[in-house]
Formats: C-alpha cells, structure tokens, sequence
C-alpha cells in the first residue's frame, strides 16, 4: 500500500484530508515527500494535527524500512492557498485567484480575478478589464490572493479593540 493510500485512511476518522501529495528524489537520491493537509470544511489544520500526519507517515516509513531515506514535511496550506482542482475553484468561489495557464488562453498565460463561477469544468473569473472563461484542464497553477493592505488595516484595528497598541 502506498503512503498517501495509507494516511488518507488513517486520517479519514480525523476530519482531516490531503490537499496535496508530492515527492522526488533529490541531488543526494534521497525521496523529498512534501504533504498538505487541512480540515475537511477547508479550515487549516494546526500544528498538533501536523505532527499527529508526520508519527503516521514515519510509522508507515519505519515499516517499508525507508526511514532514512526521505525527508519528509507535513504542513498546511498558506494564507495564499493554492487551488489544487476543480472543487478548490468551487469552494472558493467569490474569492481572489490569480491563475497560470498551461498555455496562451485568449492571448493570456495568466489572469488574476474573482471567481465567479464554477460550472461543470468551466470556470469564470471575473477582474477590472473582462470576464474570463476556460477549462479547469487549461490551469497549470492556481492559488488565492491576499489583499495584504486590507489584511494589515484589519489587524492594526483589532489590536487597538484589544488594547495592544
């Protein structure tokens, strides 16, 4: 049984899924497995969920005597999550994207913009110059936009609501 095969049943009971899975070898042909996970409601997992993935995958290493041979990383997703597929774009709708297309779409190798919809396998996206129509299978890399002016405003008003300022 493969790794991911292993946590995503061991995880299942834990409301927690993987949003991403990837490995390779690096220069010195140890195995590199980089894993994200979060909530199943979408809600970033924290850290005691981290380290509770990272004892599963060393137990699942440990038994297939690969423990030395990877390094492994647990996290969860960044504030600037990325999209990994098309129930991402769903979740996310109304929400701020800048996407990168495999190749040239209506003369764009990337767009950012809200989205707006989310229909069978087409998605649309929404900015100041235009609405924006294609595939979900035209998308290389996706993830969401933080208006860090609003985010910093935000948190400079709350810490003075708490008196920390």
């Amino acid at each position: 049984m493969d790794m991911r095969v292993f946590l995503e049943r061991e995880i299942a009971s834990l409301n927690l899924k993987i949003v991403n899975f990837t490995y390779w070898y690096n220069a010195s042909n140890k195995i590199n497995v980089n894993i994200l996970i979060e909530k199943n409601d979408y809600v970033s997992s924290n850290l005691s969920e981290c380290v509770q993935i990272t004892k599963l995958a060393k137990l699942w290493l440990k038994n297939y005597s690969m423990v030395n041979m990877v390094n492994l990383s647990v996290a969860c997703p960044s504030i600037e999550r990325p999209l990994f597929n098309l129930e991402d774009f769903d979740y996310f709708k109304g929400q701020e994207v800048y996407v990168l297309f495999k190749q040239l779409h209506e003369g764009r190798k990337k767009i950012q913009g809200f989205i707006k919809n989310v229909n069978c396998d087409l998605i649309t996206i929404e900015n100041k110059e235009a609405s924006y129509n294609f595939n979900y299978d035209l998308v290389d890399k996706a993830n969401l936009v933080v208006d860090w002016k609003s985010l910093m405003s935000q948190t400079k008003k709350d810490s003075k609501i708490r008196g920390m300022s």
